[in-house]
């Protein structure tokens, strides 16, 4: 699972994506893919994974 990303709640945002790094104490240590959100830890039941996020936009 290292490295996956995933969505985490977030009190703001409603979600954020991110990699999942490492446990710490049980907990899931977050690391979000925008700099402007610090890394957190989340109880696992509250990480859910994500598909590959990529900002490419299909042009028709």
């Amino acid at each position: 699972m290292e490295n996956q990303q995933v969505w985490v709640r977030d009190a703001e945002e409603g979600f954020i994506i991110g990699h999942f790094t490492d446990m710490v104490d049980g907990d899931a240590l977050i690391t979000p893919l925008n700099k402007k959100y610090p890394q957190r830890t989340c109880p696992l039941d509250e990480v859910y994974p994500a598909g590959e996020y990529t900002k490419d936009v299909e042009d028709n």
